[in-house]
């Protein structure tokens, strides 16, 4: 066939024969609303046709530029976590009598609370029935928060055909999945499946299903504690204290990212700053002494130390022994009728995500 046309030349048409010549083929999409099929037969040369008027005929087809493509999906849990992949099917369908040619296709991840800073895609297998093969573009990735698994127009797609797209979706992010706000995280999965330009998709065209994290009640608990002790009752320049604070995480979950602190203050302010020396700070147990735990100068409700840990296994403990040398008035007296007091206090917080049922607040008095 050329420009729409087939010719040719019968070898034998006997008397009362009859040829019959089927075209078949499908219309591009869009199409023309309708189209004119015609066909012309001339008499063999020498010889002279009886009645021409016969030789012509033709037969005018309308076109309906519309296909019935769908799209479905489900999803193996209702709940997405790091380290357990969830599995989602998802099946393009032409379930109309044309064809679908570039017909366009996507994939799509969506978080509520942005929970989740990555998603690792893993394409398990893509199978085409009916005519469509898998494209190039469904591939292994890594997705983002409002991002596309996948895009990209398809090829042949015949009238019957499928398309399913069988992956594994495993987010990156906190552990466990918590959300801090009284909701959990909510992941959207979403397909669709568009018709050519200028023609009418008549059924759905967009699937969705969601997974969501934890919520706050649904979190699992860790116990971390803080003890301080102190070496003497009375503080004096001159005469630094010695104090000994003690970071523990009790179990039964790791707490990494937990934040450690210590700060000093005092009820009438009567020693103007602190000179702190760390002694000693050592972690047993798989926690390291942070590099942010150093010699510095504090002045009255101010940080001693303050910062996140990086590894805290369960069991792990860190130690912290340093010295407070105040300065103040020589004689360093209170004027009220009462002693002024020194307080230092030393905190532990689980990472937003956990809950923790221990005490984290340690704080000894020491009178001036």
């Amino acid at each position: 066939m050329s420009d729409g046309q087939v010719a040719g030349s019968a070898v034998s048409l006997p008397h009362l024969g009859v040829l019959t010549l089927t075209v078949t083929g499908r219309f591009g999409a869009p199409s023309a609303s309708s189209v004119t099929a015609s066909s012309h037969i001339d008499p063999p040369p020498g010889a002279t046709d009886s009645d021409p008027s016969s030789n012509d005929s033709s037969v005018s087809t309308t076109v309906n530029n519309q296909m019935s493509l769908r799209v479905t999906k489900s999803q193996s849990e209702t709940t997405i976590l790091p380290g357990r992949p969830n599995t989602y099917t998802v099946t393009f369908a032409n379930e109309g009598s044309g064809w679908a040619d570039g017909a366009t296709i996507r994939d799509y991840l969506a978080s509520s609370r942005s929970l989740y800073t990555s998603y690792a895609v893993h394409i398990v297998s893509c199978d085409g029935t009916g005519g469509v093969d898998c494209p190039s573009f469904i591939k292994d990735t890594t997705a983002t928060n409002n991002t596309m698994v996948f895009s990209g127009e398809l090829g042949a797609f015949p009238p019957g055909a499928k398309l399913t797209v069988v992956m594994t979706v495993d987010p990156s992010g906190p552990e466990p999945a918590c959300s801090s706000a009284p909701s959990a995280d909510v992941v959207g999965n979403t397909a669709n499946v568009f018709a050519p330009s200028g023609v009418t998709n008549t059924l759905p065209n967009q699937a969705y299903v969601s997974a969501t994290g934890l919520t706050p009640s649904q979190c699992p608990r860790t116990n971390v504690s803080v003890t301080k002790t102190q070496a003497n009752a009375v503080i004096l320049p001159g005469q630094p204290n010695t104090y000994t604070v003690t970071y523990t995480n009790n179990g039964p979950l790791a707490a990494d990212g937990s934040t450690v602190r210590d700060y000093l203050s005092s009820e009438q302010n009567i020693f103007r700053s602190y000179a702190v020396h760390i002694v000693s700070c050592e972690g047993t147990g798989g926690v390291d002494c942070p590099s942010f735990i150093k010699d510095t100068t504090a002045t009255n409700s101010t940080m001693a130390y303050s910062g996140e840990l990086g590894a805290f296994p369960p069991g792990a403990k860190l130690t912290v022994v340093m010295t407070v040398d105040p300065s103040g008035t020589p004689t360093n007296c209170s004027r009220n009728p009462v002693v002024d007091r020194v307080f230092n206090t030393a905190q532990v917080f689980t990472p937003r995500r956990w809950s923790t049922p221990a005490p984290t607040r340690r704080g000894p008095r020491r009178p001036g």
